[in-house]
């Protein structure tokens, strides 16, 4: 099997892998805020990912030249505390839909980046994508924003009584999806440094482990007067943001192995296509806490073929 063929297969399991992680992050911080949920998935990640780095490439992990170490410190300052922890932020303002469709526009942001820094050259699909990307994200906000204000904590009947849906002012809509593109500016700027190091410099099981510690270690320490209320926090809602961490770090480590089998012009698009699986998962598993609308998946739509035109635009 051809490395770009293998390189899609492992972008579309990262995409399915963030999805799940997604929809596990959005009922766990039901019961834990942001920041101490996305320690609690870093910390999970770690052990799971490390664990796999020892057991492919032990050598490897012991060795690491100074500079590459530096380029994986940042890395994982860029892509968690910084991405994961407004992504997460987002999931938890907004839903799983508007956020994850928020978040998905990374490769977007990675090729605006590289416009702007690399001098790259606007071309008609950037432009199409771009147009086609804040249409979508428009339609998911303000599906989203109808859908809040249509809401009551109890409806007139027993059933709408019995499965409640959340109430969420316009205000927390809109942050949390400020927050989520934040994330995904982060996570775009991520991807073409985990390009580079993945080709050139080390292995994707090490650079997922290196990341994930270095963005942990940050993490801790700017949550350090915050840590105490791990002990309070419910098992319940830290077996989630666990399970939530495990299946998102899986997703950058398949992530990172695609980037070292697949161009970024080919990997992706696919991953992009998480909001989709994401809201499908949200639809049939958080019926409690989202309800995903024919607006929104329009929009989840526009933002995913946006994306693919704007990476497939970009000059060789």
């Amino acid at each position: 099997m051809s490395d770009p063929i293998l390189g899609v297969i492992f972008a579309l399991i990262a995409s399915t892998s963030w999805a799940v992680g997604a929809v596990f992050a959005r009922a766990g911080m039901r019961q834990v805020g942001s920041l101490l949920g996305t320690l609690i998935s870093l910390m999970a990640g770690f052990t799971v990912i490390s664990a796999i780095a020892l057991i492919i490439d032990f050598d490897a992990v012991f060795s690491l030249s100074s500079t590459t170490l530096l380029w994986l410190v940042l890395l994982g300052f860029i892509q968690f505390p910084v991405g994961r922890f407004l992504l997460y932020s987002g999931i938890r303002l907004a839903g799983v839909g508007p956020a994850s469709t928020a978040g998905g526009s990374a490769p977007l942001f990675a090729a605006v980046i590289a416009i702007v820094f690399l001098g790259e050259q606007m071309t008609y699909p950037i432009a199409v994508g771009t147009v086609s990307v804040v249409g979508g994200l428009a339609l998911v906000m303000s599906s989203a924003h109808a859908q809040s204000l249509s809401t009551t904590p109890s409806g007139p009947s027993s059933d709408a009584a019995e499965t409640p849906q959340p109430h969420r002012s316009g205000g927390s809509l809109t942050t949390g999806i400020l927050c989520a593109l934040a994330g995904a500016t982060a996570y775009g700027t991520a991807h073409n440094i985990a390009r580079y190091m993945v080709t050139e410099a080390v292995s994707a099981p090490v650079a997922a482990s290196y990341t994930l510690f270095s963005g942990m270690v940050i993490l801790a320490a700017i949550s350090l007067p915050r840590l105490g209320k791990l002990v309070e926090t419910p098992r319940a809602a830290v077996l989630t943001m666990a399970t939530s961490g495990v299946m998102s770090s899986l997703a950058i480590l398949f992530m990172y192995t695609a980037l070292s089998k697949a161009p970024v012009t080919l990997a992706s698009p696919l991953v992009a296509l998480n909001p989709l699986i994401a809201m499908v998962l949200a639809h049939f598993f958080l019926q409690r806490l989202e309800r995903i609308t024919t607006g929104m998946i329009i929009g989840a739509l526009m933002v995913a073929i946006g994306v693919t035109f704007v990476i497939v635009g970009r000059p060789v």
